[in-house]
């Protein structure tokens, strides 16, 4: 297996517990999977660092449906010394909110560094304009 593979696979893996996690609503796990200097830069302009991103997303009354989440379109970049890499992909997030069924659309980048050969999310990026 070459190094871009590896990088893939290990970027695609840590993705999936990202999401799974936020979905899940495992805040303990979804929190300890991002970096002490994690940032959260959305659409309206709002910045949050972890422990903000991390208090706002326990306030929300979204509940899944199925899996809640799919994403397509992921295409991974690394850095040249294997210690960052930023995924960026398409979600859709499928729930409920407040009784209502909806789905939500964004397109992502999710940035990742390496930390004694654990990756952690150190930024994310959403934009609900598909």
């Amino acid at each position: 297996m070459n190094i871009i593979t590896e990088l893939n696979e290990a970027i695609e893996h840590q993705l999936k517990r990202y999401l799974d996690n936020f979905v899940q609503k495992n805040w303990g796990i979804f929190a300890g999977m991002l970096d002490e200097d994690f940032t959260y830069f959305s659409d309206n302009c709002t910045l949050w660092n972890k422990s903000e991103f991390v208090e706002f997303m326990k306030k929300d009354n979204w509940i899944p449906l199925g899996e809640g989440y799919r994403y397509s379109d992921l295409s991974v970049h690394g850095s040249m010394s294997g210690d960052f890499a930023l995924a960026a992909y398409k979600v859709e997030f499928t729930g409920t909110s407040n009784g209502k069924q909806m789905n939500i659309y964004a397109i992502e980048s999710t940035a990742f560094v390496k930390h004694d050969s654990i990756w952690k999310v150190i930024h994310s990026h959403a934009s609900n304009k598909t």
